[in-house]
């Protein structure tokens, strides 16, 4: 049930990360996608339009996280992009992307706590 009309696509091979993130921002109100890999990711926002928001794991396999970090605003500039990875941050993110670090509480993912997700509410 999306009862906010703000749509997150999550992008991570671990399985478990996944389904929690998913759940709690879906508890939230809005509508979670999933990918498990980068090119999963660009064929979900070829066909879905209606993407406010990715979180990407930085260490995906296929396409890495920093190159779909570059992709995705350079494609859709109106999709928040946020980086989400288990190692310290170590390259220089691209303009607007922001970093989650891994692992984190599903309070990390409220608009109160987290920037990213905020801005897409309040750019609606």
């Amino acid at each position: 049930m999306n009862d906010n009309g703000i749509t997150i696509l999550i992008v991570d091979d671990e399985p478990s990360i996944v389904a929690i993130t998913a759940q709690h921002l879906t508890r939230k109100g809005y509508e979670a996608l999933v990918a498990i890999d980068g090119n999963e990711a660009l064929a979900i926002l070829e066909t879905r339009a209606e993407v406010d928001l990715v979180l990407a794991n930085c260490n995906g396999s296929r396409i890495s996280g920093p190159e779909l970090d570059k992709i995705i605003p350079a494609r859709w500039p109106h999709i928040k992009v946020v980086a989400m990875s288990g190692r310290p941050r170590s390259t220089k993110l691209p303009n607007g992307v922001e970093f989650l670090p891994k692992p984190f509480r599903s309070a990390n993912l409220d608009t109160s706590k987290n920037p990213a997700v905020g801005a897409v509410e309040v750019s609606r």
